[in-house]
C-alpha cells in the first residue's frame, strides 16, 4: 500500500537533502531550486492568504503533503546555508506553468483559486532561471515567487476573486487591487523584473 503523504515528504524532502548533500560534498556551491506556490498552502481547500498580494516568504499554511514537502525543501536550503556561508540558493516558488503567456483561466472551473489563478508561462520560467544561472548573485538564500504579474482572468482581480470566493472574499484585504494601475495585478507578489 502506497502512502502518498509520506512519499511526498520522503521524495521532495529527503530526496532533495541527499542530492544537495552529495553535490555539496563534491564542491558545488550554487543551486537553483524549484519550489512551488503550494508551499504557502494554496492546494489546501479553503486556503486564504494572510496578505495580498501573497509575498514569497508567506508562511506555510499547507495541509497538503506536496505543499508541505516543498516548504521542507525551502527550509532545508536555509539550514544548509546556515551551516556553510559559501552556499548560494535561489529558490523559486513556481506558479502553475502554462504554455501561453496570455493564458486565461475559466472561472467556472476554479476550485483552488490561489493556485489556479497563480500561473506563469513556460517562457517566463525559462528566461528567469537562465538569468539566475548566468548571473550569480552571491552566497545566501533568496526566495521569489515566479508567477505572472497579472491575473489570468478577463476580469479585474477584485471581480475575479469575488466570483470564485463568494462570501469568503470579505476576509481578504483587497486594497492593493483598488489602487490605480493595480486593478489586474496578480495574487502573488513578484519582483518588478519578472
Amino acid at each position: 500500500m502506497r502512502r502518498p503523504r509520506a512519499d511526498a515528504v520522503a521524495v521532495n524532502g529527503e530526496g532533495t537533502r541527499l542530492l544537495l548533500r552529495t553535490m555539496i560534498d563534491r564542491g558545488v556551491r550554487r543551486f537553483v531550486v524549484a519550489s512551488s506556490i503550494a508551499a504557502a498552502g494554496c492546494l489546501t481547500e479553503g486556503f486564504l492568504p494572510r496578505e495580498l498580494p501573497i509575498p514569497a516568504d508567506h508562511p506555510c499554511l499547507s495541509a497538503n503533503p506536496y505543499g508541505f514537502s516543498k516548504y521542507v525543501v525551502e527550509e532545508l536550503a536555509r539550514y544548509l546555508a546556515r551551516t556553510d556561508e559559501t552556499l548560494e540558493f535561489d529558490l523559486y516558488r513556481l506558479g502553475v506553468v502554462v504554455d501561453e503567456p496570455d493564458h486565461q483561466v475559466d472561472l467556472s472551473a476554479v476550485q483552488l483559486p490561489f493556485c489556479q489563478l497563480g500561473t506563469v508561462s513556460i517562457a517566463t520560467v525559462a528566461e528567469r532561471l537562465t538569468r539566475t544561472i548566468v548571473a550569480p548573485r552571491g552566497p545566501g538564500v533568496r526566495l521569489e515567487n515566479l508567477v505572472s504579474a497579472e491575473i489570468p482572468s478577463r476580469y479585474p482581480t477584485v471581480e475575479t476573486l469575488t466570483a470564485v470566493l463568494g462570501e469568503q472574499v470579505r476576509d481578504l484585504d483587497l486594497s492593493a487591487y483598488r489602487r490605480p494601475g493595480n486593478e489586474r495585478a496578480g495574487l502573488w507578489a513578484v519582483p518588478e523584473s519578472t
